[in-house]
């Protein structure tokens, strides 16, 4: 999780992994993964849904090992460090340029994961094709401005064209919450998306620090990177910016999961794949979205279902009006811990919502609250 985000990595763990940076063959890389050109073909055709790489237009990938300048980072801590595995820098601190060989820093962070939880076939599985894509193609490398502009689109795109009412009767929500739902769903912008990214894979104190990273990042290893980066402390099939399990996207037995459930109320052509190991481009902010919406309804049918339900109604759209802030901090806070966070909300609606939200926080779940909002501050402050 985020806060264990700079735990140091023993030697025993990088495997063959050279410390250093060099500069490999495409083919070489892809031997070392299990993969031949048939691996290859067979990883990015199983990958999920591919749209984004045609839209994107990303070229064949020219060269491997290059030399950056760390910007923000120059004299940061490296060594031990998360943004120090992201950048292969194993000195104490960030030079002010570094030469970097991100698909082998990628690979390297995948191989992290596998090594500290061993037979998981899907996730070796899922390590192949995300290494192999990103290796084979050049990154789209952006701005954090263009970055923020994208996952906007997307935002706007979902909301455009979601349909709010069905789900809201899929919801059973009364009139006045299904009204209360669309209102604060129409409010949910890149800034809500972009402190989940931030708390999930950035690990420094701030989110003016953490933007910055970010934008290093973006403008260094490209998209595609932030888009593949697992999650290291778990053991599933866990990636990208949100870093989604299977418990959040895709489906079980039982059907839709999380995020996935609002496939049924969105356009074909936007609906989330049917496992977790098939999120690339802009699906992850699809999916970022949906699973906002999905957790406020959640909260909202919790609240039709309390014998207080006037009464807590009414608060909620006290904090609409005064605070709206409040609530999505909540919507972003149970991206974490759904459950946990829909009881917190209803004790603090209960208590007509006078303190702020993140005093009835308690537990693990508190620690990742408190870690989004310091992440929401950068925006206050911009």
């Amino acid at each position: 999780m985020p806060e264990r985000a700079e735990e140091f990595v023993p030697e025993s763990e990088t495997n063959q992994l050279s410390n250093k940076p060099t500069l490999v063959s495409r083919r070489s890389f892809l031997r070392g993964l299990g993969l031949g050109a048939l691996g290859l073909m067979r990883a990015t055709a199983e990958a999920g849904p591919s749209a984004h790489l045609e839209r994107r237009e990303r070229k064949p990938r020219s060269t491997w090992e290059e030399s950056i300048t760390t910007g923000v980072l120059a004299g940061k801590r490296a060594a031990g460090t998360l943004l120090g595995d992201y950048f292969g820098v194993k000195e104490r601190v960030f030079p002010s340029e570094v030469k970097v060989n991100f698909p082998k820093q990628l690979e390297y962070l995948w191989q992290r994961k596998m090594n500290r939880y061993r037979k998981q076939p899907e996730v070796i599985e899922a390590a192949k094709q995300i290494c192999a894509e990103y290796a084979n193609y050049e990154p789209t490398r952006v701005s954090l401005g263009t970055y923020s502009d994208i996952i906007q689109g997307t935002v706007a795109e979902v909301v455009e064209k979601i349909d709010l009412q069905r789900y809201a009767q899929v919801k059973t929500l009364g009139l006045e919450s299904a009204k209360i739902f669309e209102n604060i769903v129409r409010r949910i912008s890149y800034q809500d998306l972009l402190v989940v990214c931030m708390t999930e894979i950035m690990p420094l104190s701030t989110g003016s620090e953490n933007l910055a990273a970010l934008d290093v990042l973006l403008r260094t290893a490209g998209m595609e990177y932030v888009e593949s980066i697992p999650a290291l402390f778990d053991k599933y099939v866990s990636f990208g910016p949100y870093q989604f399990t299977k418990f959040a996207v895709g489906e079980d037995k039982r059907g839709f999961v999380g995020a996935s459930k609002l496939n049924g109320v969105l356009p074909e052509g936007m609906r989330l794949p049917r496992k977790v190991s098939g999120l690339r481009g802009e699906v992850h902010h699809i999916a970022g979205t949906a699973f906002m919406i999905e957790n406020l309804a959640n909260l909202l049918q919790l609240v039709e279902e309390q014998p207080t339900r006037e009464a807590l109604l009414q608060n909620l759209e006290k904090v609409l009006e005064r605070n709206p802030e409040e609530l999505l901090l909540f919507m972003t806070s149970a991206h974490h811990a759904p459950l946990a966070m829909n009881k917190t909300a209803i004790k603090w609606l209960s208590d007509n919502a006078q303190k702020p939200f993140l005093d009835y926080c308690v537990g693990e779940p508190a620690v990742y609250a408190r870690r989004l909002a310091r992440n929401r501050e950068a925006f206050a402050l911009a």
